[in-house]
This record gives structure tokens, sequence and C-alpha cells, in this order.
């Protein structure tokens, strides 16, 4: 085997620890916010957060549908009042997928930790 093939092997090999050593960081990590995030969840402030973020789905919603619905009963042809409502329609529901992202992280988190969890195990066995 030449040299430079051999040194090549190496460097992948070298690569390969380092990534495998941050992959083991990144699920320790992982694991670990799952323990805060219980703490977070369980309070009465979380609880609180939830509501007003709810209600604020629930309002962009009816925003966006009221818009469309104004926007199909009266339709412009004038592009600027077009590019407009369709730019408005855009906004409220970037705002309201946002806001069910949000919602959606604790769920995220605990899910990621199990799995983390899980492969640290396999990982910890090899």
């Amino acid at each position: 085997m030449s040299h430079a093939r051999q040194a090549f092997k190496d460097q992948v090999a070298q690569k390969r620890t380092e990534k495998a050593r941050h992959y083991e960081r990144d699920l320790r990590v992982m694991k670990q916010a799952v323990v805060p995030m219980t703490a977070v969840v369980r309070s009465p402030e979380w609880t609180y957060f939830l509501e007003l973020v709810q209600g604020e789905i629930e309002r962009l919603e009816a925003e966006a549908t009221a818009l469309t619905q104004a926007y199909a009963v009266e339709p412009s042809f004038d592009p600027i009042r077009m590019a407009e409502a369709k730019a408005l329609i855009m906004r409220v529901t970037v705002q309201r997928d946002t806001l069910q992202t949000v919602l959606a992280l604790p769920k995220e988190i605990f899910e990621q930790g199990e799995k983390a969890e899980l492969a640290l195990a396999t990982y910890d066995t090899e």
C-alpha cells in the first residue's frame, strides 16, 4: 500500500473519530435538556404561556380566514392591492405557524431526548 493511500486512510479514520466524539456530546446535551424541560412544562407559568399562545393562534387563524374570505368576495385586479393582500395573509399564516412550532417544542425536546438516550445506550455498548 502506498504511503499516500495509508495517509488518506488515517485521515479518514481521524475524522470519523472526531465526528463520533461530537455526535456523542450532542446526544448527551439532548438527553440533559429533558430534565429542565420537565420542570418548565409542569410550572403554572408554562400553562399560562400556553394559554396565551393558543389564544393568539386562534386569533391569527380567524384573521387569516377573514382575510382570505374578504379577498375572495372582493377580488382586486390591481396588482398592488393583490400583492398587499397576499403579503398580509402570508404574514398572518407565518405567525400562526411559528406559534404552533413554539407549542410543539417541549414534545420535540422530549422525543429527541428519548432518541438520544437510546442512541447513547447503543453507543456506550459499542
